[in-house]
């Protein structure tokens, strides 16, 4: 019985002794839940505080910039980032420090912009624009002069209290003929030392715009295959016969007397480059008196097959040449243009017939006469409110004469814009 009850005392301390145990336990798991709980919120509050002065440093960084936008905007300039986002930009990287670059593509044309702040130039594709202390740093942000950044985009920029806004830029009919000169045949291509004239190619055109010109002159010709390429005439290209245009393409272009090499265009090579720059302008030397009815309205019916891929306002921009009053309706059956010009050279009209035809068709807002026939027609034309261009003037004195007798545009292969907006500075 002794042994008996001694063992329940045992079971019984036992027992006390586990139930302090587990209270100790229990104590121990509590004490280090506060701990933790402690802990926690000291690194959640350090958190919070963290981010709450993360916030609040963004938002004095944006105040600053804000307030720098709105001081910048007095002098014209606007948040370059705001600006390009704005206008369907994206952007991107360089690990050039002094670049900023920004990426867009349309309709299958890359229209990637790099600012060198370091050249002091943009690239836009093969086109250049100057740059040159039009870009300021205030805050981390940077700013361009509207002025600039404005032709680069294509687009109307406006800014009210720092806060920019963009718009397309609007055609009209007569937007073309902001500029007096028009670069003939593609433009002088000036390369290695020389100057070549009427190689209506991609070197020329590009080089014509980088020079200022935003309305170019180009010579077509049908390949064999019923495309339109850019030439003046097939056997001064080296072809005894219209080539293909894939053959067109192949081959390139060699002029024979210099060894210069320049790149050759199908019209779509010549949309693309509109399509990136929503200034540029051409105007159709298409030799319609060439050819047939028919063929005339392939050349047209190419012309706007070739567009479709584009955006609408590429069409637009193309102001064709006619040749006589019967190619007009033949033209106008594929497409109505909203420019076009009747140049005189091939005509036979007199000139009251060429004052009443233009009278009579509103869209036909130019008449280029050849400068040999400026005298037959010139007094008639201007007396009647005709807007007259002429071809092809590289002479600085016979321009001005010209100006001076009533002829308002210049087809060149020489005169820059540049040029003759400093003949006719404050005039």
């Amino acid at each position: 019985m002794n042994r008996e009850m001694n063992h329940q005392e045992l079971e019984a301390k036992r027992k006390v002794l586990q139930r302090k145990r587990m209270n100790w336990s229990f104590r121990i798991a509590g004490i280090l839940l506060v701990i933790a709980l402690v802990v926690l919120g000291t690194i959640d509050y350090r958190a919070n505080a963290t981010a709450a002065r993360q916030q609040e440093a963004k938002r004095a960084l944006k105040a600053k910039q804000f307030q720098a936008a709105k001081v910048l905007a007095n002098t014209g300039f606007v948040n370059l980032d705001t600006v390009m986002k704005l206008a369907g930009y994206q952007v991107g990287t360089t690990e050039n420090p002094k670049q900023l670059k920004y990426l867009k593509s349309e309709h299958g044309v890359n229209e990637d912009i790099v600012f060198d702040q370091a050249t002091g130039q943009a690239h836009k594709g093969p086109f250049n624009y100057e740059i040159k202390d039009k870009i300021k740093q205030e805050n981390g942000a940077y700013y361009m002069q509207t002025d600039a950044l404005a032709p680069i985009i294509n687009k109307v920029i406006t800014a009210n209290y720092g806060q920019p806004t963009v718009a397309d830029i609007s055609h009209t009919t007569t937007s073309w003929r902001s500029q007096s000169v028009i670069a003939h045949a593609g433009g002088a291509l000036r390369k290695d030392g020389k100057t070549l004239s009427y190689t209506n190619s991609y070197d020329a055109m590009v080089q014509s715009y980088n020079l200022g010109y935003r309305t170019i002159e180009l010579d077509m010709c049908l390949t064999s295959d019923g495309k339109l390429a850019l030439v003046h005439d097939w056997q001064d290209a080296g072809y005894a016969k219209a080539p293909t245009a894939a053959e067109w393409m192949k081959d390139g272009v060699r002029n024979p007397q210099d060894g210069i090499h320049y790149q050759p265009m199908l019209l779509d090579d010549v949309f693309k480059l509109m399509e990136m720059n929503k200034d540029l302008y051409i105007i159709t030397d298409s030799k319609s008196f060439e050819y047939t009815n028919a063929q005339i309205k392939e050349q047209f019916r190419d012309m706007v097959d070739a567009a479709k891929q584009y955006s609408p306002d590429v069409l637009d921009r193309v102001i064709p040449q006619i040749y006589n009053e019967q190619m007009y309706p033949v033209m106008t059956s594929v497409h109505k243009f909203p420019s076009v010009i009747y140049t005189l050279y091939r005509s036979k009209d007199l000139e009251w017939q060429v004052v009443d035809f233009v009278k009579a068709h509103p869209e036909i807002n130019t008449v280029t006469v050849p400068k040999a026939r400026l005298d037959k027609y010139l007094y008639s034309l201007v007396k009647n409110n005709v807007v007259v261009y002429t071809h092809t003037i590289d002479d600085i004195n016979q321009l001005k004469a010209l100006h001076s007798n009533g002829v308002r545009g210049f087809y060149s292969n020489d005169i820059t814009p540049q040029a003759y907006n400093s003949i006719f500075a404050g005039s």
